[in-house]
């Protein structure tokens, strides 16, 4: 039996200059332009998972220091209308084939929870939708398309369209009031360690 052939292959990195910026689409600005849009980004994505950790601890919490009983009907309906997402999710049409309607059960009561107890919330403290708070949610929507500030502006113009964020920014506003108001903690924690799945 003869030996296979062994085969050694040196990888070898692009240069650190504005060619490396080209290969990634940076045409202005080069290699400085590339650290900049880099720095921007994993700022981004950091502040996106904080807002997203914040948001669950705070409804963690809500719903730990608010025990209430929900109406089952909410729930139900709540179950129903998570099995219709998966399945489309999915791409599952026959309704045989969707996933056990049981399955979202836990889901769901926490969800109708978390509805009635964040209305409520908004409710007692007098809270009502920021329009510049929405104004700055749909230029960070559409900031990642081709003409941001075009697309922004259609979006700002379609008031149906605001009234599917309004909801969306009103939550925003009751979670960093919860955040505001309720006891907190915080640590250092470097970008590599915190971005750990």
């Amino acid at each position: 039996m003869r030996p296979l052939p062994l085969e050694v292959r040196l990888q070898r990195l692009p240069p650190l200059d504005d060619s490396l910026a080209e290969m990634y689409g940076v045409t202005e600005g080069g290699l400085e332009q590339l650290r900049e849009d880099v720095v921007a980004n994993m700022r981004r994505e950091a502040n996106d998972r904080v807002r997203a950790d914040l948001k669950e601890q705070a409804m963690k919490g809500l719903l730990e220091t608010n025990p209430i009983e929900v109406p089952k009907s909410l729930v139900e309906r709540e179950m129903h209308s998570m099995q219709h997402e998966a399945m489309h999710r999915l791409g599952i049409e026959d309704h045989a084939k969707a996933p056990p309607i049981e399955n979202f059960r836990e889901a769901a009561e926490r969800s109708v929870r978390l509805g009635l107890l964040l209305r409520q919330l908004i409710e007692d403290v007098g809270l009502r939708v920021d329009p510049e708070r929405v104004r700055r949610k749909v230029e960070d929507i559409c900031s990642s398309y081709e003409e941001p500030e075009a697309m922004a502006a259609s979006w700002l113009g379609n008031r149906e369209m605001l009234a599917r964020l309004e909801p969306i920014v009103l939550e925003e506003q009751a979670v960093d009031w919860l955040v505001e108001h309720g006891d907190s903690s915080s640590r250092k924690v470097g970008f590599k360690e915190y971005m750990k799945p």
